[in-house]
């Protein structure tokens, strides 16, 4: 293996270990900025550490069975790191997944680990069985709807008797959400929501020049790239787009394939008067602005500082047409009261419909999380409803499928203000190709 690869899955361990169960994107981040890998290299990182922060309940599992006792910390992320590339990177060849384990170790001078993890690592390797006919047993982990890894004795939670467990095991998430899913969706959608968050997400591209002139660029790239319903580029999986950032300038924005929808829902128009309530890191914000041709005020404020910061790198094109302003949500001015034409309210929420790319937050979902959230997005909302003008437009979005953070807020809102009425609504389900989603109502201010 190449000083390269062995630098790769190095990094890897190290995010690993240093996120421990507080992982962030931002720290992935941080560590490829500081990193002087390639982007093919950096793509590797970038797989491995929000691979392993997805499915490390499974790849657990299989080291309860496969081991004796309780591997150390280090070993045990190791074992994480071989598994992964053993079971759920077919592009990696065994011998690699096997032998840059071993040498992390040597570098990490766990010498006494090394014949542990190379027994575990060669016994899966030997007694996994890929098949294409996936059935729910408690010796099976399903891959995709098309294939899945067959072992020759039980490994997880026997589905027959408790199939909530035997999902949070092979799909790797809390038990709370499985269940959550399997009453609101039904066994079937569940399950491909499930499959579908596992899913290294696809990155959209929201062009600021004409669509064909987009199209005829990413083309002279030799990156064929796939235009949505919507309007969004989406790039081949594996393109690492920070090689292009020098080279498109200001062009082009990242976006969620939902974001983008809930901008398309409030058609922000010229010379309005918009507040984004909680706006950073502004990938809204930006979309709007573009909308609105410069003109217009858009006032633009989230509670976080580092965010807003984020927020005003993003804004520094804008200038003046922005104002970027720190201020709780929950608590708005009173000089903003009926002042705005429109105001998004994007909500803190439990991103239950971006889980594909951010995969620390599942690991959050619970009840309680989930009641707390409500009680934030209800206060925020009815904030946001305080600051429009008569016949305003209000959009409560969230990165959310959930009822509680969703139609159950919209509901207590209506009761509380019945001023106020649903023009539109949509709720888009994380599946694939997408396995990006949300929910979005669009609410018009009128008297009564």
């Amino acid at each position: 293996m190449s000083k390269i690869g062995l630098q790769s899955r190095s990094l890897a361990l190290r995010i690993l270990q240093e996120a421990k169960n507080k992982f962030g994107k931002e720290l992935l981040d941080e560590h490829l900025c500081q990193s002087s890998l390639s982007g093919k290299d950096r793509n590797l990182v970038t797989e491995l550490v929000q691979g392993i922060i997805r499915r490390h309940k499974t790849l657990d599992a299989l080291i309860q069975t496969y081991s004796k006792h309780e591997p150390e910390d280090i070993v045990r992320t190791v074992l994480w790191l071989g598994l992964y590339q053993l079971l759920f990177m077919d592009k990696i060849p065994s011998y690699a997944a096997c032998n840059t384990s071993l040498e992390l170790l040597q570098e990490k001078r766990m010498f006494h680990a090394k014949g542990y993890v190379h027994a575990i690592l060669q016994r899966v390797f030997r007694e996994a069985r890929l098949c294409t006919k996936v059935t729910e047993q408690s010796c099976t982990l399903p891959i995709d709807e098309a294939k899945a890894w067959l072992f020759p004795k039980p490994v997880f939670p026997d589905p027959k008797e408790n199939q909530v467990a035997y999902w949070s095991a092979v799909y790797s998430c809390p038990e709370a959400l499985a269940q959550a899913w399997q009453q609101a969706f039904g066994e079937a959608v569940a399950r491909q929501l499930l499959i579908a968050m596992n899913q290294s997400p696809s990155l959209y591209l929201r062009p600021r020049i004409p669509l064909q002139t987009a199209i005829a660029e990413w083309n002279s790239f030799k990156i064929p790239v796939e235009v949505t319903q919507h309007g969004l580029l989406k790039l081949p999986h594996g393109v690492d787009f920070s090689e292009f950032t020098s080279r498109i300038q200001n062009r082009y924005q990242i976006i969620g394939h939902f974001a983008f929808q809930v901008v398309q829902m409030m058609n922000p128009q010229p010379n309005t008067k918009i507040l984004d309530i909680c706006a950073a890191p502004g990938t809204k914000t930006m979309a709007i602005a573009d909308a609105m041709q410069g003109t217009g005020q858009i006032i633009a404020c989230d509670i976080s500082q580092p965010r807003l910061q984020l927020l005003r790198q993003i804004m520094e094109t804008y200038g003046n047409s922005i104002t970027i302003q720190e201020q709780d949500a929950t608590q708005i001015p009173s000089a903003w009261y009926g002042q705005f034409d429109q105001v998004l309210a994007d909500v803190p929420c439990s991103n239950s419909a971006v889980f594909a790319k951010r995969p620390d937050a599942r690991w959050r979902f619970n009840k309680t999380n989930l009641l707390a959230l409500q009680q934030i997005q209800s206060t925020i909302l009815a904030q946001a409803a305080l600051a429009l003008r008569h016949d305003g437009i209000l959009i409560y979005s969230t990165c959310s499928i959930e009822a509680e953070e969703n139609q159950d807020v919209i509901q207590k809102f209506l009761k509380i203000y019945p001023n106020f009425g649903i023009i539109e609504e949509k709720r888009e389900l994380p599946l694939l190709p997408y396995c990006d989603g949300g929910s979005a109502f669009k609410l018009k201010k009128i008297n009564k």
